[in-house]
C-alpha cells in the first residue's frame, strides 16, 4: 500500500478475509492507522520507515505485526495480543513490560530499551543489539537468541532455556553452567 486512498480498501472486505498488508507509505500518520482499530482479520501488517506515527493502539489485534524503522512510536503496550511482533530500530520505545504475552517476539537495535524482565513467558524471543545486561527472567523462554547484547554477562539464569543462542554478546565470558 503506497498511499491512503488505497489503505481504505480494507474498510470494503469481509471479515472473513485473512488480510496481509505491507505498508510503503511513509506519509501515514496516526488517524490513518485507526482504520485497522478492532478490525480482527488483520493477520500479517508491515509498516517500513513510518516516522510519522507514533501512535500503534489501533495495531493491538494483528496477528503478526513488524514495525520496522517506525522511529517515533514510544508505547507499545497495546500490542501484547500479537502473535508475532518484531520491533526493528524504532528507537524511542523504552518500555516493553506489556510483551511478555507475545508468542514470538523479536526486538532488534531498539536502542532505549533496557528492562526485559517481563518477557521471560514469551516462547520464542530474539533480542539482538539491546542494551540491556540482566537476563535473569528470561530462563523460562523456550527458545532465547541473544546476539550483539554487549552489556550481557552473566547468562547462568538462562540453563533452562530449551534453545539458546549467544551470539557476539562480548562481555558474556562464563557459560560453564551449560556444561
Amino acid at each position: 500500500i503506497n498511499n491512503y486512498n488505497e489503505l481504505q480498501i480494507i474498510n470494503s472486505l469481509p471479515n472473513w478475509y485473512n488480510i496481509y498488508i505491507h505498508i510503503l507509505y511513509n506519509n501515514i500518520i496516526n488517524k490513518e492507522l485507526q482504520i485497522f482499530k478492532n478490525k480482527k482479520n488483520i493477520y500479517y501488517l508491515k509498516l517500513d520507515d513510518c516516522n510519522n506515527i507514533s501512535d500503534v493502539s489501533a495495531l493491538g489485534s494483528c496477528k503478526k505485526l513488524i514495525l520496522n524503522y517506525c522511529r517515533n512510536i514510544t508505547d507499545v503496550s497495546a500490542l501484547g495480543s500479537c502473535k508475532k511482533l518484531i520491533l526493528k530500530s524504532c528507537d524511542k520505545i523504552s518500555d516493553v513490560s506489556a510483551l511478555g504475552n507475545c508468542y514470538n517476539l523479536i526486538l532488534c537495535w531498539c536502542e532505549n530499551i533496557t528492562d526485559v524482565s517481563a518477557l521471560g513467558n514469551c516462547y520464542n524471543l530474539t533480542l539482538y543489539g539491546l542494551n540491556i545486561s540482566d537476563v535473569s527472567a528470561l530462563g523460562s523462554c523456550h527458545n532465547l537468541i541473544l546476539e550483539r547484547c554487549n552489556n550481557i554477562s552473566d547468562v547462568s539464569a538462562l540453563v533452562s532455556c530449551q534453545n539458546l543462542i549467544l551470539n557476539d554478546c562480548e562481555n558474556i565470558s562464563n557459560v560453564s553452567v551449560f556444561g
